[in-house]
């Protein structure tokens, strides 16, 4: 069983704006914890968690609530938001049917309405009593056990959205939710676009404490499309439960103990589009492990072993847009292996040992847009002989200054 991961709390900020059906991409911010939602007369001021206390007598009950400048349409707009992506999380965790999406928006909505009743109710009692005698009647306990409970609202037990969610749903559904509930638990981020066949969702776990045997978690969440694993203890291990996320198109890998033997496991992701190796331990030899990634367009190589040998490998990737080969071993010889990757757009090669006569090898790349050569063995002349090959393109060299 994995072990339990500090629970992070996210509180929500009032939007610029309520977003509509198409919703952008938006994090996903539910409660770190599920629990219900206290009820009004068991609310505690002196608990942990901490609220706002005004230093000025509350007016405006909505802005207290959602946030400076806030009324009831901008506090719906919010919380409407925030109910398209949860259902956008959803549906790509668990693909939920048109009907099953249905139910929950009009339940959510309800709840909406509920909450904006209940917090206008506050305003009103406030009135009458005066702003100046709120604390003694219990309105501003009222208003932060709202403000407490805000990300919850949807997941509250004994919510009409709650109650659908349990009712329509399959166990394998209901199974797949617990797992995103958990990962977020552990600290994760959750990106999520539109509503329907098109929707996006993302995870990132960058700096969180998300070891090999909690990748396990994922296995379930097959239509994960990006996942961020940043500064994470994994290792080649815990790569090996990812193999099942065929849908993958963006991994991040930056940071982690990754081995030339963990893209073994990346064999079956074959809509990978992006991929970030930054700062681990792969080798030249590994690259051979990703040939048959034939839809990759970004890759990044940056601070890693790789050396001449290994571009053999990349050379396969004919759809290949950005390559980033900073601070690798990558020498002219290896930039031979470049000549047929037409699709380049960006490339840096920037703190190689990269001179003039590897330079020859991509005056071809007529697609090239960037190109960063600071801190390489090239000369004033080879860059302009590059400039002139290549006149639209960006070809950049960081200027060091002469020591005094």
């Amino acid at each position: 069983m994995s072990a339990p991961f500090p629970a992070r709390t996210r509180f929500s900020i009032c939007l610029p704006r309520p977003l509509g059906a198409g919703v952008a991409a938006i994090v996903l911010t539910l409660t770190a914890h599920l629990a219900a939602r206290p009820a009004d007369d068991d609310f505690d001021e002196d608990a942990p968690m901490p609220v706002v206390q005004p230093a000025v007598p509350v007016t405006n009950v909505f802005g207290f609530v959602f946030g400076e400048g806030c009324d009831a349409g901008l506090a719906r707009g919010q919380l409407d938001t925030l109910l398209l992506k949860k259902i956008a999380a959803m549906h790509v965790v668990c693909d939920l049917t048109e009907e099953q999406t249905r139910k929950l928006l009009t339940a959510g909505r309800g709840d909406i309405k509920r909450l904006i009743d209940r917090v206008d109710e506050i305003g009103t009692r406030l009135k009458l009593v005066g702003p100046e005698k709120a604390r003694d009647k219990g309105l501003i306990a009222e208003l932060n056990a709202i403000k407490r409970g805000l990300t919850s609202e949807f997941a509250s037990t004994g919510s009409l959205f709650d109650k659908v969610l349990k009712r329509n749903l399959t166990a394998e559904q209901n199974a797949r939710i617990v797992t995103l509930q958990e990962v977020e638990q552990a600290g994760a981020q959750v990106y999520a676009e539109a509503i329907g066949p098109n929707a996006i969702l993302e995870i990132s776990l960058s700096g969180v404490l998300f070891a090999d045997e909690s990748l396990a978690r994922l296995k379930v969440l097959t239509g994960l499309q990006g996942l961020n694993l940043t500064s994470t203890p994994v290792t080649d291990a815990g790569l090996v439960h990812l193999q099942g996320l065929t849908n993958l198109r963006a991994l991040d890998l930056t940071g982690t103990k990754v081995t030339d033997a963990g893209l073994a496991s990346l064999n079956r992701m074959q809509a990978l589009r992006r991929l970030e190796l930054f700062n681990t331990q792969v080798t030249s030899a590994g690259l051979a492990h990703l040939t048959i990634l034939t839809d990759l367009r970004e890759l990044n190589l940056s601070d890693t072993q790789v050396a001449d040998a290994g571009l053999a490998h990349v050379k396969e990737l004919k759809k290949l847009q950005s390559l980033n080969l900073h601070k690798t071993h990558v020498t002219d010889a290896g930039l031979a292996h470049l000549t047929d990757l037409t699709s380049l757009e960006w490339l840096d090669v920037s703190g190689t040992q990269v001179s003039d006569a590897g330079l020859v090898h991509l005056k071809g790349l007529r697609n090239l847009q960037w190109v960063n050569l600071s801190s390489t063995r090239t000369t004033d002349a080879g860059l302009a002989g590059l400039k002139r090959a290549l006149p639209t393109a960006n070809i950049w060299k960081r200027r060091v200054r002469d020591q005094d």
